[in-house]
């Protein structure tokens, strides 16, 4: 836009160039005083676009080296419910696995029961996964499935196998539909841990029901991903105002 500042443009520049592959993973940007050259602005313009750059996860300084390209992010399409290996695929990352952190069956209290629809003391079985890429860990789920739909699905090893596969092919649910609520939060000490963050990090995070077709609820999955690994995506539409099928809740301070 003609009245965005100068540092937006030189930060929006990079990103585009970033993303169309111009500038790949590890490599060098240029330094604060060719962009002043280049751009015919301030150096402190030129730092505060960069700024924006690493504070949006897309390059890091490395001191007296420079700035270099982080990794690219994953890309999370939002209006597209799958799983997490699903999506990795598609976007053709071959070398992704998952460590078990839980896999038990709970009681469920008021709260779990009104997130699935179930009766309060009903069984639920819980499963939490680190997913990861080569190693690297890039989100922690939690699945709370209702027991009686699924009986025996603790005793599969999750590692390996795909749970929205399972369900579809082992339990013949068809998965049909899903919400989202996604927020910024902070990692935790225990979350931080699992991702390899620091802790206070801020993180994205994503709960909601799964659907099958005939609108049951099931599964409510819980995730944390690494704000500077992933990202969310979304193709949208205008409508009437009455059917807008998207909400915006403002946080109370």
């Amino acid at each position: 836009m003609a009245n965005e500042p100068a540092y937006i443009k030189i930060k929006n520049y990079f990103i585009e160039k970033i993303n169309n592959g111009f500038y790949e993973e590890d490599s060098l940007l240029p330094s604060e005083r060719n962009l002043s050259i280049k751009f015919n602005v301030s150096r402190m313009t030129a730092r505060k676009a960069v700024d924006q750059l690493v504070k949006e996860g897309y390059v890091e300084r490395i001191e007296r080296k420079g700035t270099y390209v982080k990794k690219n992010k994953i890309i999370q399409n939002s209006s597209v419910l799958s799983g997490f290996s699903s999506m990795l695929k598609r976007q053709g990352y071959k070398s992704n696995k998952s460590i078990i952190i839980e896999n038990k069956e709970l009681t469920a209290d008021n709260d779990l029961a009104e997130k699935l629809n179930i009766k309060p003391n009903e069984k639920v079985s819980l499963i939490g996964r680190i997913r990861c890429i080569e190693d690297e860990p890039l989100a922690v789920e939690y699945a709370y499935l209702p027991s009686k739909m699924f009986p025996g699905i603790l005793d599969i090893d999750f590692s390996q196998r795909s749970l929205y596969e399972t369900i579809e092919n082992v339990y013949n649910t068809k998965i049909f539909s899903g919400e989202q609520i996604i927020s910024v939060g902070f990692s935790d000490e225990k979350i931080s841990k699992y991702l390899e963050i620091e802790n206070g990090y801020p993180v994205v995070i994503n709960n909601g029901p799964t659907y099958n077709d005939n609108g049951s609820i099931i599964e409510y999955l819980l995730a944390y991903y690494r704000i500077d690994r992933c990202s969310f995506y979304s193709m949208l539409r205008r409508e009437d105002d009455s059917n807008l099928g998207i909400n915006i809740k403002v946080n109370k301070q």
